[in-house]
């Protein structure tokens, strides 16, 4: 799976995802608002809601271009 996404922070960002199993494996990278690049991976824990939509439950960590770590969660809407 590959994604492009924005907002934010994030001037523009691309990931690319490999489903072998539970959990997702994802690895992104950015270019920020203010010209920074910053790079990371996560691992996403795939679930269903009641009518069928997507819930992704992160833990993440930047890899390049700044430090930290956390977790998030991705509602379909």
């Amino acid at each position: 799976m590959t994604a492009s996404y924005s907002g934010g922070t994030v001037q523009c960002g691309v990931l690319i995802a490999c489903l072998k199993n539970t959990p997702l494996d994802l690895l992104y990278q950015c270019l920020t608002k203010e010209n920074k690049l910053k790079a990371g991976k996560a691992t996403a824990g795939i679930t269903f809601s009641d009518n069928n939509k997507i819930t992704l439950s992160m833990n993440w960590e930047w890899i390049e271009g700044t430090k930290g770590s956390g977790q998030s969660l991705y509602l379909e809407q």
